[in-house]
């Protein structure tokens, strides 16, 4: 991957973001047109068949996928992942948060959709959910790569997202955790342009880049 500055990388995840034929070829990934996730062609985790499924390390897109990437590569020794980032990111399918309760906006990613969402991700697993499927039921959260978390003020993922980040801390992985007030899930899209839009992009791009050095 030939990177050389933010401004590259956030032409690449406009670019990859609306055009999944886009998806770089890798010979060290196995990447199929299975499963269509935020506009990205990627093999994915499934929690009907584990054993067949494995993630795609590259152009994951969605916070929930690239969680449970993190944790089956740490528990695989296999790719050694140097960073994780988590944009709003759907964790937890039990959706007992505060937030999860509260926030119910159907201009946006409301509890309802969430519940629909999970409903049908989970629809062939039966008995305990694993964490690969909902990161949040992870026990053990050491030995992660360094996180990055972003978490919305208006979004239903907000309390399970600084849970999770704050779980991390304590596992000893080095996180930064931005929290964006009074902005709703995937706000950055619909509102690209205006101030906080651009700031909080830049931000997480930077970061991006930064690890990546």
């Amino acid at each position: 991957m030939f990177v050389t500055t933010p401004e590259n990388l956030l032409g690449l995840r406009k670019s990859f973001a609306v055009n999944p034929d886009n998806l770089p070829k890798n010979d060290r990934v196995n990447v199929r047109n299975e499963t269509l996730a935020s506009g990205l062609r990627v093999r994915v985790y499934s929690p009907k068949n584990e054993k067949e499924e494995y993630p795609a390390l590259l152009w994951i897109y969605g916070g929930d996928l690239s969680a449970a990437t993190t944790l089956m590569t740490r528990d695989k020794k296999d790719p050694a992942l140097c960073f994780q980032m988590l944009l709003y990111p759907m964790l937890d399918y039990r959706n007992v948060t505060p937030s999860s309760h509260q926030l119910n906006d159907h201009h946006s990613w409301s509890r309802d959709s969430n519940l629909a969402a999970w409903g049908m991700y989970l629809a062939d697993v039966s008995g305990d959910v694993p964490a690969y499927a909902s990161p949040s039921m992870a026990g053990d959260l050491s030995g992660l790569p360094p996180a990055y978390v972003l978490a919305y003020g208006l979004d239903p993922f907000r309390d399970e997202d600084i849970d999770y980040a704050q779980r991390l801390m304590k596992a000893g992985v080095p996180v930064e955790l931005h929290v964006v007030p009074g902005v709703t899930h995937s706000f950055e899209f619909g509102c690209a342009g205006t101030e906080i839009a651009d700031r909080t992009v830049r931000e997480y791009v930077n970061a991006l880049y930064e690890a990546m050095k």
